[in-house]
């Protein structure tokens, strides 16, 4: 079913062509919302700076003597550039919401319905639909993904205690119990972020494929992961085949950059790359839901 699935996320993608410039549109919101949010304060940072640095042969002196007047000097500017940061992240996350629901929303009416046309009106009205209910849902799974990384460093710090505890001495087998527990607790959290991500997305695509609220989608996504264990081998062979497309794709660009004046094709190329890919992979998880877990939406409507 993974060539079926993979087909159809292109096909989706084929179909709402409209998706792809509209994120193209959202990544050029997003770099003008760089600027707008973090070039200003930075501005405003060099020139005080700058003004500093032209005073500095008077003002070191006093700040060595002084080392509370230099932290009290530049606290404000330096809260000023984490608030801009922080601004800038909350604006790209709501921004990246939004598009996200206006982008499953169509993938899911074009998968049920063959004959039905991409709408810019239909992408607000599902934006607009979808935004709340991944606002919570994701919510609710980074902070669960919170409670689990912090769990793995708790278990962390006793496992490294332990071995401490019971290996008094710094022979070869203390190194081997050190270097076993890092390895170990590695591992663990590696494989705990990667069950997180596969789990968020999973949960992100059947709260908008169900319509569901953040707890039921939680629990959806449970007992399908649950029922279909083979879909977090979806989930890696589709990223491993994007990224593989991704590393073909840019290696092929490599010989063209010693052409003058080609980095603004290339960028722009890379910008339609990576965006419809982005389409393709979230229709073909959108196509391999509908169809593991035997949707009824599904079964009325659409075949590839």
């Amino acid at each position: 079913m993974i060539i079926e699935c993979l087909k159809d996320g292109f096909a989706l993608a084929n179909r709402n062509f409209q998706l792809v410039v509209i994120r193209i549109i959202v990544s050029v919101i997003n770099v003008i919302g760089f600027g707008f949010f973090l070039g200003i304060p930075l501005i405003i940072a060099i020139a005080y700076l700058g003004f500093d640095v032209a005073h500095a042969r008077h003002m070191l002196p006093y700040m060595a003597d002084n080392p509370l007047e230099f932290v009290s000097r530049y606290l404000g500017l330096a809260l000023l550039l984490l608030f801009a940061f922080l601004s800038f992240l909350v604006f790209s996350s709501m921004l990246f919401l939004y598009t996200l629901g206006g982008t499953l929303g169509p993938l899911r009416n074009s998968f049920t319905n063959a004959g039905l046309t991409f709408t810019l009106p239909s992408f607000f009205r599902e934006a607009n639909a979808n935004f709340s209910r991944l606002f919570w849902l994701l919510s609710l799974v980074f902070f669960g993904i919170t409670v689990l990384l912090t769990g793995c460093a708790l278990m962390g710090g006793i496992m490294v205690l332990v071995v401490n505890a019971v290996s008094a001495t710094d022979g070869i087998l203390t190194m081997f119990l050190r270097s076993f527990a890092v390895v170990f607790m590695i591992i663990i959290c590696v494989l705990s972020l990667l069950a997180s991500v596969i789990f968020s997305v999973y949960s992100v695509v059947i709260s908008v494929v169900e319509e569901k609220n953040a707890k039921e989608s939680v629990k959806s996504t449970f007992g399908f992961l649950k029922e279909k264990p083979q879909a977090l081998l979806f989930f890696i062979v589709l990223i491993l085949v994007f990224i593989t497309a991704s590393l073909i794709f840019f290696s092929v660009q490599i010989p063209l950059r010693i052409i003058p004046f080609i980095h603004v094709v290339t960028f722009l190329i890379n910008a339609f790359f990576s965006n419809y890919l982005a389409v393709v992979l979230w229709g073909s998880l959108v196509a391999y839901y509908m169809r593991a877990s035997g949707s009824p939406v599904y079964d009325t409507g659409y075949e590839i």
